[in-house]
């Protein structure tokens, strides 16, 4: 279906995994594209093959969004080219498997820089711009770990909470205008995500595990609907809920066993 024709999105992480799958989905519905990442091969490969099967305009730029001047620089390729940009899915990130005093604070830093404060940046930049051009959605994608804490992978799910608490709160701050905010939160995941995690997929995992596109459809029908936030799949949703009749202590330490190897 061409319902997205004309529009112009952003898809950060676009590169692999849930990311591509944005990018596919929005290309087949008309969807215009700037898919942003860190590897080039990887996004002009993803150029070429949508450009072809859905005839759709798909620009990439080569960037880590982990760097300070990263977002401005996003920003910048869209005003050379006077862009109104209608959707920022904001889908880059990762995160690190392992004991808090375990994982190198570098690793710790860029985590925060990338879930965190590029999310941060990108979304008060394009906010602003969709307000200046009446409309827009922004979807950030969070995670199940945004509810409670999880141990042995506390900076990954501490990022994620900030990232629910800005969306909700935004989302309410918009109330009025033609631009909304929604969180994502989807629980495990088929992608490279976790092996760049370190982590092995243990059999509760594997369990409620979800293929990427399926994900991807539910985000692209969270961001369109404008609605807050989104849990993927009823797995996900079950956990979710059954964490909140839980004490906080009981539902954290069930989160660290899943977590850890």
């Amino acid at each position: 279906m061409k319902d997205l024709a004309g529009k112009f999105a952003i898809v950060t992480g676009a590169s692999t995994g849930i990311g591509a799958d944005f990018a596919e989905l929005l290309a087949a519905r008309g969807c215009r594209l700037l898919l942003v990442a860190r590897t080039e091969a990887k996004l002009r490969e993803l150029q070429e093959r949508l450009s072809e099967s859905a005839r759709v305009e798909v620009q990439f730029l080569a960037l880590d969004l982990g760097l300070p001047e990263s977002p401005m620089k996003v920003l910048e390729a869209i005003q050379r080219q006077n862009l109104a940009v209608d959707f920022l899915i904001n889908n880059a990130g990762f995160g690190a498997v392992g004991d808090f005093t375990g994982v190198p604070w570098e690793t710790d830093e860029a985590v925060i820089n990338l879930n965190l404060r590029a999310l941060h940046h990108l979304t008060k930049l394009f906010v602003k711009h969709m307000r200046e051009r009446a409309g827009g959605h922004i979807l950030n994608v969070a995670s199940v770990v945004s509810f409670q804490p999880a141990p042995h992978f506390a900076t990954y799910a501490a990022t994620k909470a900030y990232v629910l608490s800005l969306s909700a709160a935004l989302n309410v701050e918009l109330a009025g205008t033609n631009v909304r905010v929604s969180a994502l939160c989807p629980g495990a995941t088929r992608t490279p995500f976790w092996q760049v995690a370190g982590s092995r997929i243990n059999w509760m995992r594997d369990f409620s595990m979800m293929e990427s596109h399926t994900v991807a459809e539910y985000g692209i029908r969270l961001m369109l609907s404008g609605r807050p936030i989104g849990i993927p799949g009823l797995m996900n949703k079950i956990m979710i809920f059954s964490s909140r009749l839980l004490p906080r202590s009981v539902a954290t330490r069930i989160s660290g066993f899943l977590m850890k190897e």
